[in-house]
């Protein structure tokens, strides 16, 4: 067979079809896109055209601020998640936005930061609910709070979408986790109401709230056991992950719940083996500085902490997957790890308890030991 010479293939990107050059664009950072929309008015009429560029756009390492505010609301408006948590985060709490230190913008800020936390929880339902995270008390005692103005707008969002329970079910829970904070007289009863509505519409996490509530006095008392772990295998068949915890807790103590000890068996095997691998081994691979009598020392004084602050286990371990999760895909310094510590033990402190732990150089431990 005759073998033509090889010569230079003249295919440039001007020649791909426009869906090949939207998939190559896809996921890019958002100053890539912007850099190839000022290539050529083609591709700036293609890009703003897409609405998935936008939504895939990644914001790593920017922050919202007065000259890229702009690409933010755009990326936004076509359901960037990464945009519009950051910008979220930045009204409430004046971070890299223009503002006003008097005060005057607390109102304004905080409604545009509730408007995107309800969006956000809107678009997220099949995951827990994290923005209550943000605006969980104490508040502030001047009398104007931004994060109580989000609570609020949040209420009436509620009450005035109930023909939209379905989806606002995750912004349900976070007035309800809020509600539980503020140790009110009838804020529980309240609190009660919301988690209601929102295991309604099949929120595992609301109902493992209600369940706890209701089934944490019966530990004497069998035929309420027995009840109990049957509602809780219920709600662990939502896909619940603490449900499930719990539920194999239960099985451990050989509280079946009316199954038999071998079902309960072959339940926590098959939950076990369906889970994935820690794998801490990679964590250091991002930073060859870092060793595993490093990390071990850091879980050491997190363990400490979580003691000294009466933390529960869950918290405690939780925090230590962050740590771990943070060290995997970035490079973090010898001297920056006691600090992601505990950033990451302030971080689970919010999220799964009441209390939030103080920083006190005090209770530090000497850097020269990590």
């Amino acid at each position: 067979m005759h073998l033509r010479p090889r010569t230079r293939s003249q295919l440039t990107i001007w020649g791909l079809p426009e869906e090949v050059i939207l998939f190559i664009l896809r996921g890019l950072h958002i100053k890539d896109i912007l850099n190839m929309r000022a290539v050529h008015p083609f591709f700036r009429d293609l890009i703003d055209g897409s609405p998935g560029v936008w939504s895939l756009a990644s914001f790593k390492d920017t922050w919202p601020s007065a000259n890229n505010i702009a690409h933010y609301d755009k990326a936004g408006e076509f359901g960037n998640l990464e945009a519009l948590i950051k910008m979220a985060i930045a009204f409430l709490y004046n971070e890299g936005l223009p503002n006003d230190f008097d005060g005057k913008n607390v109102t304004s800020n905080g409604v545009k930061a509730a408007e995107m936390f309800c969006r956000i929880e809107s678009m997220t339902v099949a995951t827990d609910p994290f923005t209550w995270l943000f605006i969980r008390p104490p508040w502030s005692n001047s009398g104007a709070c931004c994060k109580e103005c989000v609570f609020t707008y949040m209420k009436n969002y509620l009450n005035e979408n109930e023909e939209k329970e379905a989806d606002c079910r995750n912004i349900c829970v976070c007035v309800a986790k809020t509600l539980n904070v503020l140790d009110e007289d009838d804020s529980q009863g309240e609190a009660g109401l919301y988690l209601s509505k929102a295991a309604n519409h099949k929120s595992g996490i609301a109902a493992f709230m209600m369940w706890q509530k209701k089934y944490q006095s019966c530990i004497n008392d069998r035929a309420g056991r027995l009840e109990s772990i049957r509602q809780l295998r219920d709600i662990a068949n939502m896909g619940h992950l603490d449900a499930k915890l719990t539920l194999c807790e239960s099985y451990s103590r050989h509280v079946y719940g009316g199954i038999t000890g071998q079902k309960a068996a072959m339940y926590v095997r098959d939950f076990v083996q369906s889970t994935t691998p820690t794998n801490t081994q990679e964590c250091f691979q991002t930073s060859q500085e870092l060793t595993a009598s490093m990390r071990y020392i850091l879980v050491d004084w997190l363990v400490e902490v979580a003691g000294m602050k009466d933390f529960s286990s869950h918290t405690l371990h939780v925090a230590v997957s962050v740590v771990d999760r943070y060290l995997k895909i970035h490079k973090t310094s010898r001297s920056q790890l006691q600090l992601l510590g505990v950033a990451a033990m302030v971080l689970c402190s919010r999220y799964l308890g009441k209390d939030i732990i103080h920083y006190s150089g005090g209770c530090l431990v000497n850097r020269q030991h990590l």
